[in-house]
């Protein structure tokens, strides 16, 4: 019998329709059951009993730009039915990296609720990639660009901008963005890149790869598209169960801009963070119907339900 294990089980590899793993469709486009569109984005690999197929790194989960706001609403592309909000001093603004984009410099932040995709981040691995500007140092040591936890003991990702500390001075830190997070119980970091306003417009990465079996995790930085550090932390990432912040966190605010925020259910390769730098999020990924004469969710045609939707 054959088995999806790179071995010619059935010793039939030259005959017409023989071959290594033939009765699995390895490498072909899928759908996983995880995400909430029909679109074939993922690929099959072996699953772990080697007697049929997974469907990984199936697109992402959430795409936030300031193109797609409907008063405090903000559409989620990745994902029909998860769609964010704008809470507190927000302001979207025109004329950022890729369009629209979000000033948070009052406080305000763009918010996700936690919903059962996010639980199985911790061994799914998970990318954040976004475009980030800054106004000035935040008025307190530490604000947030992205953050999803309670505080520092549970938090998956926090994402610091740090500014002046109120008792060190001339901090060497000030003005750097660094990733911070829970794994395998412990508060830990890896990398860090300096943004200052003058700087202008900067891409960043985090991309966090899980290896269940060993129970390790990588954890990769980036500022625009090149890696910064990448570190192996014994454990798993947290899973706080909050939600998905951008702009802020459970300290203080971002004192800048921030645009074309995208997260996945995997650990992106270095070309995909590269490339979404160089180009931007591609439209494969944009799952969420809206009327641009595309079948965006790969369901029932194209611009279906837009009235509706947007009343």
């Amino acid at each position: 019998t054959e088995l999806c294990n790179a071995v010619d089980d059935d010793c039939d590899n030259g005959n017409i329709g023989g071959g290594i793993d033939e009765d699995y469709p390895l490498n072909q486009a899928c759908d996983s059951s995880a995400d909430v569109d029909s679109c074939q984005e993922g690929t099959y690999i072996c699953n772990a009993t080697k007697d049929g197929v997974d469907c990984i790194n199936d697109g992402a989960i959430v795409i936030l730009t300031g193109d797609r706001v409907d008063g405090n609403k903000i559409v989620n592309e990745a994902e029909p039915n998860h769609d964010g909000s704008l809470t507190g001093s927000i302001n979207v603004v025109s004329g950022t990296k890729t369009g629209s984009g979000f000033d948070v410099s009052g406080g305000g932040y763009v918010q996700i609720a936690h919903h059962a995709g996010f639980n199985s981040l911790p061994t799914t691995g998970v990318s954040y990639l976004w475009w980030a500007k800054s106004n000035g140092s935040p008025n307190w040591y530490a604000g947030q660009h992205i953050h999803r936890g309670n505080n520092t003991s549970d938090a998956a990702i926090t994402i610091y901008h740090f500014g002046a500390h109120p008792s060190i001075p001339n901090w060497s830190a000030q003005d750097r963005v660094a990733p911070y997070f829970n794994v395998g119980g412990t508060w830990t970091s890896c990398g860090g890149s300096i943004l200052k306003p003058a700087d202008g417009w900067a891409h960043f990465a985090v991309t966090q790869d899980a290896d269940v079996a060993n129970n390790q995790t990588t954890t990769r930085f980036y500022r625009d598209g090149n890696k910064v550090k990448e570190c192996v932390h014994s454990g798993l990432v947290a899973n706080p169960k909050s939600a998905l912040k951008v702009g802020r966190g459970w300290q203080s605010a971002f004192p800048g801009q921030i645009d074309e925020f995208a997260m996945y259910r995997y650990a992106v390769s270095d070309n995909v963070v590269k490339s979404i730098k160089d180009f931007g999020i591609p439209a494969s990924v944009r799952n969420h119907e809206i009327c641009d004469g595309l079948d965006n969710d790969c369901k029932a045609g194209t611009d279906e339900g837009y009235t509706a939707e947007l009343g």
